[in-house]
C-alpha cells in the first residue's frame, strides 16, 4: 500500500513538472507569436531589409511549429501520467477495501470461534452439572 502512495506521489510530482513545462512553453510561443505581429508591422524600406524581415519570420514560424509539437508532446505525456494516477487512485481504492473485507471476514471468524468455543464450555458445565 505504500508503494503503490509513492507511486501516486511520485506520478503526481511528474504531472506538476509536466505542466509547469506546458505553461512555459506557452509562454515562449506568446513571445514568438508576439515578436512575428510586431515584425509583420515592420515598414520595410529596402530589398535587403525585406530579404532579412522575410528570413527573420521564416525563422519564427519555424521556431512556433517546433513548440507547438512539444507541447503536443507534453500534452500526450500530461494526458499518460493523468491515466497512470487514476489507475492506481482505483487499484489502491480496491486494495483499501480488501482489506477491510478481509479485516472484517476474520473478526467475524473470531467471532465464530469464540462462539464455538464458549457453546462447548457450556454444553461440558451443564452435562457435568446434570451428571
Amino acid at each position: 500500500m505504500k508503494v503503490l502512495e509513492n507511486q501516486i506521489n511520485n506520478d503526481t510530482y511528474r504531472l506538476l513538472e509536466v505542466r509547469k513545462k506546458i505553461l512555459e512553453k506557452n509562454m515562449y510561443k506568446d513571445s514568438l507569436v508576439n515578436q512575428l505581429k510586431i515584425e509583420n508591422n515592420f515598414k520595410v524600406e529596402n530589398i535587403y531589409d525585406l530579404q532579412i524581415k522575410s528570413e527573420y519570420i521564416n525563422f519564427l514560424n519555424k521556431k512556433i511549429e517546433e513548440v507547438e509539437k512539444q507541447l503536443k508532446d507534453l500534452h500526450q505525456e500530461e494526458s499518460k501520467i493523468i491515466e497512470s494516477i487514476k489507475e492506481k487512485n482505483a487499484y489502491k481504492k480496491a486494495l483499501e477495501k480488501y482489506t477491510i473485507k478481509k479485516q472484517l471476514q476474520m473478526e467475524v471468524k473470531a467471532q465464530f470461534e469464540e462462539s464455538i468455543k464458549n457453546s462447548d464450555i457450556y454444553n461440558r458445565n451443564f452435562n457435568s452439572y446434570n451428571s
